[in-house]
Order: structure tokens, then sequence, then C-alpha cells
């Protein structure tokens, strides 16, 4: 089961970038090139680490878009660590990462097993926006649904928790049963809070 495993998040992370790159007006395929790194490079100010079998990737204008970080990093005030790939926009913002193991970012603990796993998406001031949880989180009084195989397969592809700017519960699948405002929410339901922490869907 463990090469199913891998194949079903970068398959959950290119629907996700293909909406983020239409809100944003990312660079297309053709725009972006990519080239194995063999030693520590430093592009934009980032320290790459080789990249092995893979390839860091790089916009036209010579700007890098991806690569591997070769030690521990802050970047828009997100401490990431050693061998994270990193994906920035055409402007040099934050924009993705994959992280190697499992890290604390904008104070929630995001799931992570390496390269084109579980995928982490941030907003432009780099808080965090996406991220799939390592376990059941109870988060703005929601008790979210952590990132599995089999509860991606069960949930039909939503346990994603999703965060809005100022660090909210934007939304997620519930792992449990719960009362919310009064209101039964069963589990495998998907809540969406506003960025006041209301209920804006059934």
């Amino acid at each position: 089961m463990r090469p199913l495993r891998i194949a079903l998040p970068p398959i959950i992370l290119v629907a996700l970038l293909c909406a983020a790159a239409s809100a944003t007006g990312a660079q297309r395929p053709s725009d972006v090139g990519g080239r194995k790194l063999t030693a520590v490079t430093v592009v934009d100010g980032i320290t790459c680490a080789p990249t092995g079998r893979a390839y860091a990737y790089f916009f036209a204008s010579g700007r890098l878009k991806a690569c591997p970080l070769a030690r521990d990093t802050v970047l828009f005030g997100q401490s990431l660590p050693q061998q994270t790939w990193v994906e920035f926009t055409i402007e040099g913002r934050l924009r993705h990462t994959w992280l190697p193991h499992d890290v604390v970012l904008s104070g929630r603990l995001c799931k992570g097993e390496g390269y084109k796993k579980w995928s982490v998406l941030f907003h432009p001031s780099g808080a965090l926006a996406l991220c799939f949880l390592p376990n059941e989180t109870v988060i703005d009084g929601v008790p979210c649904q952590r990132g599995t195989f089999w509860n991606e397969l069960r949930g039909g592809g939503k346990t994603g928790a999703f965060f809005h700017e100022n660090g909210r519960l934007q939304r997620c699948q519930v792992s449990r049963s719960f009362a919310l405002n009064g209101q039964q929410v069963e589990k495998w339901d998907v809540v969406q809070l506003d960025a006041n922490g209301r209920r804006v869907s059934p």
C-alpha cells in the first residue's frame, strides 16, 4: 500500500495549485525551466540543497521557483527545516512547501513526509493557508480530521485544514460528530467558518 499512499497527495496538490495559479496569475509551465542541482547553491538569497533525481525550478527571468532547503531557514515568518522543498511566486513570495517531517507553522502542527507528499500552502503574507494535520485536532472548537491516505479516500479528498490569514480556522472536515452553535455536525461533514469564527456553511 505504500506506493498508493505516496501517489495521492500530489493529485490533491495539483488541484489546489491549479486553483491558486488561476487566482494569482502564476506563470505558465512553458515559462519555467528545471535543472538538477549537484551542489549547495544560493539563488535569490535561498540556500538550496542538491536535488538528487529531482529538479529545482526557475522562472524565465532566472528567479527561483522551487528547490529543497540546504539548512534550517526562516521565510516570511515561518521556521522551515532543512530539506523542506519550497516554492515561490514569480514575485518571490512563499507559496507552497513539502515538509520533511511534521512542523509547527503559524502555531499549527502540519504533516510532513517529504517531497511530493503532503502539501502546505501559504497566504501572500506568509501566514499558513492550508496543511494536513498529523493528528485529529480541535481548532476553534471544531474537531478536524487528520490527513491519512484512507481518510482522503473515505472523506472524498477533503481532509486538508484551511486557515484565514489571521490564523483562524477557515474550513476542515470534522473527525467526529459534535454540536456547533446548537447544530449537530456529523463526522466527515465539512465545516466552514468566517474570519471571526462564525459558521458560514450549512
